[in-house]
């Protein structure tokens, strides 16, 4: 076994009944560790059937692959976590902390140990939070369900993994089992009327950008909501804009960065901070980024970021900002209605037209709370671009940064307090102690 493999499953079945000795490696870590009651040494392996967890990643496949983790929580709900906590495999068996779940073109995984006087049979402690390629995910899935059905098959699970594998080489399949994860639900359960409303999108938009939208606003209201915010953002809600600078630089930099192959390959939080050097860079610009600069680089009217308490859309409260490109032009429907939380919408809209390239034909942009890839390069970028951290420390000049720092930095760099928390969290400044900041970190 190579443990060095960024994700391994492997198992030795025990002569005696249906379980085996199984691992599970994955981040350079053994991530099925434990202390077992009346043993004075941990131990790497479990046992328990197999067959009870390949049967969790057929069942839950397309979840755990495709679904984030959900926007404001900092605990996941329990019907996410049944999808992708181990733990929920249950029958009695002791299963680890840990959580699994898909962010585009990676995997995630976070195992947390089991705290000190835990009472019970084991106590897992493994901690180890990152991300491994999905095609390393889905290899290693793959090989672990053909040995299980290898080892001890009686048909049953054999056509499971068939039908499975015939809805993932299937193109209209896969996307619309996509969609459903993308919307919270497992396979087959979510409502028809949101699927068509989304499928009739598809067909007028990106597919991308609808599996987006789709992830901003999870649920049976999805489809709803983000017909509201195209109708609102193509009438008085949104603001003409012309972001032809920033798609002109746009080629520039996915022809940068596609020829040092970093597009897919590095997690977003560092994507989004070299591109936000980058911009800077080409724009030679240093300091606070002013209003001017974003209303430039974007065509849109400054007033569009200045006079934000007083826009026609206030009654509508949309849930996440929304570009809107159809042949006719480009429109923006802002979400704050706070100077610095529209700055840095708009500054997460720079970044998501220099990754995801210019802003043509029909397409969508959101701009949302979810924790997909496009969203955590999204908020890295307008971090890094409105408040690089090179500038952040030398202005505090600081190495232990108080409240009355950071508040100063804020209103320094024109960005809320929270963001520049964040930052420093993010670069090592100060220590991260939520979940929801360890998944925004990976």
């Amino acid at each position: 076994m190579d443990s060095s493999a960024s994700f391994v499953i492997d198992f030795e079945p025990i002569a005696s009944g249906n379980v085996a000795r199984l691992v599970v490696y994955g981040l350079g870590h053994c991530l099925t560790r434990l202390l077992r009651d009346g043993e004075n040494a941990p131990s790497e392996h479990l046992i328990v059937p197999p067959e009870m967890l390949a049967h969790w990643f057929v069942e839950n496949w397309w979840r755990l692959r495709w679904e984030p983790v959900p926007a404001g929580t900092n605990s996941p709900p329990d019907a996410w976590r049944m999808a992708h906590d181990m733990r929920s495999i249950g029958g009695g068996f002791a299963w680890p902390n840990l959580l699994v779940w898909g962010e585009d073109t990676r995997v995630c995984l976070r195992a947390h140990p089991d705290p000190l006087g835990v009472a019970g049979p084991v106590r897992f402690l493994s901690d180890a939070s990152g991300a491994i390629s999905a095609r390393n995910f889905e290899a290693e899935v793959d090989r672990f369900l053909d040995s299980v059905r290898d080892t001890n098959d009686d048909g049953g699970f054999g056509q499971l993994v068939r039908a499975l594998r015939a809805e993932r080489s299937d193109s209209e399949v896969a996307a619309w089992r996509r969609l459903e994860a993308r919307l919270g639900f497992d396979p087959g359960d979510a409502p028809d009327s949101v699927m068509t409303q989304l499928g009739e999108l598809v067909a007028r938009f990106r597919e991308r950008d609808i599996e987006e939208a789709a992830s901003a606003a999870p649920g049976a209201e999805a489809a709803g909501i983000l017909q509201e915010e195209i109708a609102a953002a193509t009438g008085m809600g949104g603001w003409d804009c012309n972001p032809q600078p920033v798609s002109d630089l746009a080629s520039q930099y996915r022809s940068r960065e596609q020829a040092a192959s970093n597009l897919s390959t590095e997690a977003p939080w560092r994507q989004g901070e070299q591109t936000a050097k980058f911009l800077r860079a080409t724009l030679t610009h240093c300091g606070p980024v002013g209003n001017s600069l974003l209303s430039e680089l974007l065509g849109i009217q400054e007033q569009a970021i200045g006079n934000a308490q007083h826009h026609p859309c206030d009654s509508l409260k949309p849930l996440y900002a929304l570009l809107v490109t159809e042949e006719r032009g480009h429109r923006f429907l802002p979400r704050s209605k706070w100077l610095q939380g529209r700055r840095f919408e708009l500054a997460r809209l720079v970044g998501d037209l220099l990754y995801n390239g210019p802003a043509q034909g029909r397409s969508l942009a959101p701009i949302a709370l979810s924790r997909t890839h496009r969203q955590k390069f999204q908020r890295s970028f307008a971090a890094n671009f409105l408040c690089p951290i090179d500038e952040l420390v030398a202005y505090m000049a600081t190495d232990s940064p108080e409240e009355d720092d950071m508040t100063a930095a804020a209103s320094h760099f024109s960005v809320s307090p929270t963001l520049v928390k964040s930052t420093l969290m993010n670069h090592g400044k100060l220590p991260r102690t939520a979940f929801q900041e360890v998944v925004e970190a990976l």
